[in-house]
Parts: structure tokens; sequence; C-alpha cells
């Protein structure tokens, strides 16, 4: 697994991120604050760029970002699995508690024994010491 350093989702006008067809996880934050968390079984560079792209189709809620927000940083975790990168997404909304985050998970989700151990799995992961691959 894979963890970038916080980044403005472009760079002089062009994804900054260019990883294509893996699964990961990403966080996007306002003004150093995580503001969503999501994740994709198999290409999170898709996933993740169409929160900065205009959604008209009112059948379907998208949360949307202005790409060109100097105060809009992502970060992304590439993960090696599918099933990976969905538990990750699932501890890290509990534990950050995203602001822009649809409510996908209860309180009495976070309170499960099982959600605890994912949740503290995520924390391991999140904090990931090493050298930055990014």
């Amino acid at each position: 697994m894979k963890k970038s350093r916080k980044h403005t989702p472009y760079k002089a006008g062009k994804p900054f991120f260019k990883t294509r067809k893996r699964p990961g996880v990403y966080i996007i934050y306002k003004n150093d604050v995580p503001a969503y968390v999501g994740y994709s079984s198999n290409d999170v560079y898709l996933r993740m760029y169409r929160h900065f792209q205009s959604w008209e189709d009112r059948r379907q809620i998208r949360v949307t970002y202005v790409k060109n927000d100097e105060q809009i940083k992502v970060r992304v975790i590439y993960c090696n699995t599918a099933q990976q990168a969905k538990r990750l997404e699932y501890g890290l909304i509990l534990k950050l508690q995203p602001t822009d985050n649809p409510r996908k998970y209860s309180e009495n989700d976070y309170q499960a024994p099982e959600v605890q151990r994912e949740i503290q799995q995520a924390e391991t992961i999140y904090t990931f010491t090493g050298a930055d691959p990014f």
C-alpha cells in the first residue's frame, strides 16, 4: 500500500495524480480538514477526479469541488486489493468523520468491536511511516 502526500488535485490545469487502474482510497481536504473520503475498487484516479467535474444528472447526488481551489487538497492511498480499499474507506470515514460525506455509516456501527478493529487498522495505515513514495 502506498500513501501520497496531500496535494492540490491539479497542477498547471492538468491532473496531478497519474496512477490509473488501481484500487484505492482518496481523502479530499478543505482548509486541511477532511471533507470527503471515498474509494474505488478498480480505478481510484477516475473515481476521485469525478468530484472535480460538473455533474448534471439530477437523479444522482454527487459531492463536487472546484478544481482550481487552492484550499482543496487530496491524499490518495493506493491499495493492493479492492477489499482492502473498501475496508480502509470504512475505517477512515468513521475515524475522520469528513464533513461532506453522506451518512454512510451510523453511530451504532462505530461502536461495534469489529468496527473498532477496522478503525485501528485504518489508523495504522493512515499514519504510515517510512519513506514517502511520492
